[in-house]
């Protein structure tokens, strides 16, 4: 089975990502997310904590999270937070 593809919001904030959580939780199976950032423009903390508990969530399970089609600022927002180390990055799919 291959992973799961989802596509992020134009912002993942502290204002939608409890609903973008419910959302994704639904949707988890073992074989891993991709996460096409090909819309997202903005993330904040409550974001890049999000990715982490799914991560985590994931990891748990025995597969990973993967962010592709990122945008330079993102990347560099993740890579600020030290992200980039944690999670899979890349620019294109």
């Amino acid at each position: 089975m291959e992973k799961l593809l989802l596509v992020l919001p134009e912002e993942l904030t502290i204002y939608n990502v409890a609903s973008f959580r419910e959302e994704i939780l639904e949707k988890l199976n073992s074989n891993g997310v991709l996460f096409d950032c090909d819309k997202l423009e903005y993330i904040d903390a409550a974001g890049i904590q999000l990715l982490l508990s799914l991560e985590k969530t994931l990891l748990n399970q025995g597969s990973t999270l993967e962010l592709i089609n990122l945008a330079d600022e993102v990347e560099e927002s993740l890579t600020l937070f030290g992200m980039d180390s944690i999670l899979t990055l890349r620019k294109e799919m």
